[in-house]
């Protein structure tokens, strides 16, 4: 094979490796513990953030579930729940299925350029 098709394979390889990066949607989890003196009872929250208006299983459930089994006392949204660029559908799922379960907040800020 010529270096110049072996290079612009490499080169198409490389470009398809970081468009599916850049696209993957998985689910992350992560728990934080933060002790306050002043807060005697604990308290669980959900801090959910950048979705993107994705598709996290039909109707949300998956990700629904994941909240759930966090059994959170409050949910707080952040951070591009929503895109500009696809539709809305998802992301009220979502809303459709907690608002009824958990205390919800959502943090809407937009900062110029």
């Amino acid at each position: 094979m010529k270096p110049k098709i072996k290079m612009l394979l490499l080169v198409l390889g490389i470009v398809l490796v970081l468009f599916f990066l850049g696209f993957y949607n998985i689910l992350k989890i992560q728990r934080y513990r933060i002790e306050v003196e002043e807060i005697k009872q604990p308290v669980r929250i959900a801090l959910i953030t950048d979705l993107h208006s994705c598709q996290y299983g039909e109707n949300e459930q998956q990700l629904i579930r994941a909240i759930e089994a966090q059994n959170p006392d409050l949910l707080i949204f952040a951070g591009d729940i929503f895109d500009d660029g696809l539709s809305d559908n998802n992301t009220e799922a979502l809303f459709r299925g907690v608002a009824e379960k958990y205390p919800c907040y959502y943090v809407s800020l937009t900062l110029p350029i």
